[in-house]
């Protein structure tokens, strides 16, 4: 067929970025927290947890009565 691949509407993926070193990477939606290693390796090591980048999402639309 001709034309432009059909890509999914509805993409479940999550997206995520580090607040320190900004590192941005992409899980299933099935992940619910995601830890950055950006200092682990520093003195004393420590855990940074990354953010949770919401796309814009379309308000609920309301039903006109």
């Amino acid at each position: 067929m001709k034309g432009r691949p059909a890509q999914s509407k509805s993409d479940v993926r999550r997206q995520w970025e580090c607040p320190v070193c900004g590192k941005r990477t992409k899980t299933p939606g099935n992940v619910v927290t995601m830890p950055c290693d950006c200092l682990a390796k520093g003195d004393p090591p420590r855990t940074v947890w990354m953010r949770l980048c919401e796309a814009n999402r379309c308000p609920p639309s309301e039903s006109g009565g």
